[in-house]
């Protein structure tokens, strides 16, 4: 099983992993985190990781190797203005509405973990 995202929580249910109740608890606890994380962006940079790291202003990180020359950046909303349309990387998308595997977001894995 496989899953993206909150599609992971269906993969494990789906592979006999936890039980429904338990899959239904767990989306409803990562939606009330991800509500508290905060705002972000993200793009898909067609670019090589390497070259993308090293171009990223504060508050931008690299959230996801998607291929060799395809990565998803992401960072506060603060950040944002600083580097879209800097030139930086090469930015081949649009900003979506919340980033996610951030430095940042580490703030919410404590109530996670304690419930």
């Amino acid at each position: 099983m496989l899953g993206h995202s909150v599609g992971e929580l269906a993969a494990v249910h789906a592979a006999g992993g936890v039980p429904l109740s338990d899959a239904c608890a767990l989306v409803a606890a990562r939606g009330r985190l991800m509500g508290r994380v905060g705002h972000g962006a993200m793009v898909a940079v067609g670019a090589p990781e390497e070259q993308v790291a090293g171009s990223l202003p504060d508050g931008v990180v690299v959230a996801a190797v998607n291929g060799p020359s395809s990565v998803v950046v992401s960072g506060t909303s603060a950040a944002w203005p600083r580097s879209r349309g800097s030139g930086a990387v090469g930015e081949t998308g649009a900003p979506a509405a919340r980033g996610v595997r951030l430095p940042f977001a580490v703030r919410g894995r404590g109530a996670c973990r304690t419930g």
